[in-house]
C-alpha cells in the first residue's frame, strides 16, 4: 500500500482530527516540509509511523501506535537532520538548519523495532533521531512499552538533544529494568 501522506519540496501540512490505519510504508514522509499533526492517531503501519527528514514537526495530542516491524530501525517516529544520504559531511547545508520539532502532549505506545544489540541493525522502538541541530520540544508525553533495543535512539547523535521533559520516556529497555 502507498504512503498515507507525503509532504515534500517546501510545503506545509497540517493533519487534523485525523486516523490513518494499517499500511506498509510509513503513515507520514516528511521531506524538506513544515507539519502540524493534532490529535490524530497513527497505527499499524508496518513501515513506521512519520519519517521527518529535514522538516519542522509539531506533533500535539496524538497516539502513535502499533507501528513498525522487527527487523526496521524504528517503527514511531524517525527524525533525522537531513535526507537520506545528506549530512554526512560537516559542510552539508542541511547541517546548518534550526529545525522545530515540538512532541507535546503525545502518546508513543507499542510500536516495534529491530531488538538486536548489533550496532548496525539495532533499531529504536519510539522515536530515532539522527543528527539534530536542535532539541526536541517535548512535555507531557507518555512513550513507554515500545520494543526495540532502544525506546529513544539517540546514537547517531551522541548528545541529548532527543531529551523529554516531564515526560515517562526511558531511553533504553533496560533502563525499565
Amino acid at each position: 500500500s502507498p504512503i498515507g501522506i507525503a509532504c515534500t519540496a517546501g510545503a506545509s501540512i497540517e493533519v487534523l482530527d485525523s486516523q490513518l490505519f494499517n499500511g506498509n510504508p510509513p503513515a507520514i514522509r516528511l521531506v524538506n516540509c513544515t507539519a502540524s499533526i493534532r490529535t490524530t492517531r497513527i497505527s499499524s503501519y508496518r513501515g513506521g509511523g512519520i519519517q521527518s527528514y529535514e522538516s519542522n514537526l509539531s506533533l500535539i495530542s496524538s497516539l502513535i501506535d502499533g507501528n513498525g516491524n522487527d527487523s526496521g530501525f524504528y517503527g514511531g517516529l524517525r527524525i533525522r537532520q537531513c535526507q537520506i544520504g545528506q549530512g554526512d559531511d560537516p559542510g552539508d547545508s542541511c547541517l546548518g538548519v534550526a529545525l522545530n520539532i515540538r512532541i507535546l502532549f503525545t502518546t508513543i505506545v507499542a510500536n516495534k523495532a529491530n531488538g538486536t544489540s548489533d550496532l548496525v541493525n539495532r533499531g529504536a522502538g519510539a522515536l530515532r533521531c539522527d543528527k539534530l541541530s536542535n532539541p526536541i520540544e517535548g512535555a507531557g508525553s507518555i512513550i513507554q512499552d515500545n520494543t526495540g533495543y532502544y525506546n529513544i535512539d539517540i546514537t547517531e547523535s551522541q548528545d541529548s538533544r532527543c531529551a523529554f521533559t516531564n515526560s515517562i520516556a526511558p531511553l533504553r529497555l533496560d533502563d525499565l529494568m
